[in-house]
């Protein structure tokens, strides 16, 4: 004999904006060893975002088991933790939880770095190898200065 199972919900965390109207998937369900797995339309979700409001989570087939997906925003900043309610045809019922979080703020404005001297080295002065050799601007002018 078959039995029926609740599935395992496992939580995907999600990248939420303040006042942003995302979709994403929230969670996969992963059904028991054994019994073949049940459609897509075997299962209900109820979706709990932690901000006070719930709405029905959509249950779509991927492989390997299913997608629990919401849409939602956020009116204020987060995290919030989203609990998923899973119940299946045959009255069985699953929860999991995952975290809906804000990207980390900018850092700010660019602040430039504390001034800091450049040392300035003076060119190397290379001397010709020979003193025949010397540039004619390097001539020295040998007679009476005036």
């Amino acid at each position: 004999m078959v039995t029926d199972a609740p599935p395992i919900v496992s939580g995907i965390p999600v990248h939420m904006t303040q006042g942003v109207h995302f979709t994403a998937p929230l969670a996969f369900l992963v059904e028991g060893v054994g019994p073949p797995p049940e459609p897509a339309s075997h299962f209900t979700g109820t979706i709990n975002w932690g901000d006070g409001t719930t709405s029905a989570g959509l249950i779509e087939a991927v492989p390997g088991g299913e997608w629990v997906v919401g849409s939602h925003a956020y009116a204020n900043a987060g995290p919030y933790t989203i609990t998923l309610t899973i119940h299946t045809a045959s009255g069985l019922t699953a929860v999991g939880s995952t975290e809906a979080f804000d990207p980390p703020p900018p850092a700010g404005p660019l602040q430039h770095p504390p001034h800091v001297p450049v040392r300035h080295h003076p060119k190397p002065v290379h001397a010709p190898a020979h003193p025949k050799s010397a540039p004619a601007h390097e001539a020295t002018h040998h007679g009476r200065i005036g």
